[in-house]
């Protein structure tokens, strides 16, 4: 076998055993962000619905102006 195949398939290895270990490596920060914008989303629907009750019978443009402030 070459020479040059033996270095090569050697590099294209290392490079999947790398970019593998990278990916197991980052399970949990990946696990951690998902975790979290699930968190984000619920609580921006909170506001939304808290904002909605709370100019609940205002009239509609001045629970607008409040609201774009």
């Amino acid at each position: 076998v070459p020479l040059f195949i033996v270095i090569l398939g050697s590099i294209i290895a290392g490079l999947l055993v790398g970019f593998v270990w990278e990916w197991v490596r980052e399970y949990g920060q990946r696990a951690e962000a998902a975790r979290q914008a699930r968190e984000m989303r619920r609580l921006e629907r909170e506001v939304a619905r808290l904002k909605v009750e709370k100019h609940e019978g205002q009239d509609e443009v001045l629970a607008l102006l409040e609201q774009a402030s």
